[in-house]
């Protein structure tokens, strides 16, 4: 078998990726054969101190020294917006109490159906009604 460095450049999956491994090298060796750029230092124009203060009230924010003067009006308490909250909650309390009588008797017909499925000892009482576990219990092995 052949194990050279021919063998590794005349793979396949190398004969796809030569190609453009040579191009970034010839161009990146290019950009550094050039050398940087030079940059030609910035020199502000030469300004009168009249051009100067011009410059400087033009850049000034006029809406600024109108919002200083300008009070912020109160905003007034959202009576409106507590009172529609009220009227919907107080409209939708009697729907939430019907579905929740509802699935409580639904659940407890489903435990008096599961009690009743049970063998009981004959003259003994039936179990209290217990609430469900909130965690599975450990399994047994």
């Amino acid at each position: 078998m052949n194990c050279g460095r021919s063998a590794v450049l005349t793979s396949r999956p190398m004969r796809r990726f030569l190609a453009p491994l040579l191009a970034a090298l010839a161009l990146s060796g290019t950009a550094f054969a050039v050398g940087p750029k030079k940059v030609n230092e910035y020199k502000a124009p030469e300004l009168s101190d009249e051009e100067r203060e011009a410059q400087a009230q033009s850049r000034k924010n006029k809406v600024h020294t109108w919002t200083d003067d300008a009070d912020e009006p109160e905003k007034p308490f959202p009576w409106m917006f507590v009172g529609l909250a009220g009227l919907a909650f107080l409209t939708a309390i009697p729907f939430a109490l019907k579905a929740y009588r509802q699935s409580a008797d639904e659940l407890g017909a489903i435990e008096e159906a599961n009690a009743a499925q049970t063998p009981q000892p004959t003259g003994a009482p039936p179990p209290p009604r217990r609430k469900p576990p909130t965690a599975p219990p450990p399994a047994r092995g």
